[in-house]
């Protein structure tokens, strides 16, 4: 009796050979039901069948057609058998990438979250954002700036604040599932001021309880609002009076409840315009200045003139 080995994925569709000498074939499943040519397994319509050449057809494998196939072909002579081992492969999804990523990308631009696995059989890729959106593979959605490629990365066009927070990729098949989490975080363009002006730095902060709002300057000093300088409004909002050059830096804003706290920075960049003359009135003279250089041989005069306002 020949011996044989073949590997199927799980969820895939294998043909098992009968290669005897005789047109009356039979096969004997791991479960013992024999089956012939033009018959269905009652309890797996259509899923296992003999063809018409002898050949066993088996879809959708699951793990439990997983054992040895029996192939009896009946001649004048005697009978002639075959036996097949097959096995069933199957493998739990494996995320390629780390389980745990922070990211910080700039307001307004482009964000690619990759989420990549491997598995039989192949995993399914499904995101939820941090508004509790579910989205799948191939996936769109109108008036939402999210888009998750065919191999499950997801894009985000033109990053904005309500992009920020934790996303979670699932891999799924029908063995078991993996899990990927990104925290996305941007940096806000800095906000920029001439000298000598006043500048609100915005915080808006959600939470229950409701959070309580303190503020960082750029040399890590907590601001007072009892300060003639600064302002601390009820929604959070920090107000700068007449800013200076030193006023210039990182602004952090800290929100804080009893359940725990959350920050982000503000930049406050100053402008500084390049002095000009006001008033240019009165009548415009020139002076020519000669000089007179010695060597050998007698160089040429050099002449300058020079334009003042009067």
């Amino acid at each position: 009796m020949a011996v044989g080995n073949v590997t199927v994925d799980l969820g895939g569709t294998v043909e098992l050979e009968c290669k005897v000498d005789s047109h009356e074939v039979t096969w004997v499943l791991p479960s013992q039901v024999q089956m012939i040519a033009g018959q269905a397994n009652g309890h797996v319509q259509q899923r296992v069948r003999v063809n018409d050449n002898g050949t066993l057809w088996i879809s959708q494998a699951s793990l439990t057609d997983t054992g040895t196939y029996r192939c009896t072909g009946n001649r004048v002579a005697g009978s002639d058998a075959v036996s097949v081992r097959l096995h069933v492969s199957a493998r739990p999804p494996e995320i390629q990438q780390r389980k745990h990523e922070n990211m910080t990308l700039m307001e307004g631009s482009f964000a690619y979250i990759t989420c990549t696995a491997t598995g039989i059989p192949q995993p399914i890729i499904h995101w939820t954002t941090p508004d509790g959106l579910k989205l799948s593979s191939s996936q769109t959605i109108s008036g939402q700036n999210l888009i998750v490629f065919p191999n499950g990365t997801l894009h985000i066009q033109r990053l904005s604040p309500r992009n920020s927070g934790r996303y979670e990729c699932l891999a799924r098949n029908t063995i078991s599932s993996s899990h990927r989490t990104v925290m996305l975080s941007k940096n806000q363009l800095p906000v920029r001021v001439f000298h000598g002006q006043t500048v609100t730095l915005q915080c808006n902060a959600k939470g229950d309880p409701i959070p309580t709002i303190t503020w960082m300057s750029p040399t890590n000093r907590l601001i007072l609002p009892s300060l003639d300088k600064y302002q601390i409004l009820k929604d959070g909002t920090l107000v700068v009076q007449k800013v200076q050059r030193y006023d210039g830096g990182n602004y952090t804003c800290i929100a804080r409840n009893s359940v725990g706290q959350d920050h982000k920075v503000a930049r406050l960049e100053i402008l500084i315009t390049p002095p000009v003359f006001s008033d240019q009135r009165g009548a415009a003279r020139s002076v020519t200045l000669l000089f007179y250089l010695s060597g050998v041989p007698n160089p040429p005069k050099t002449q300058v003139t020079v334009n003042l306002f009067i």
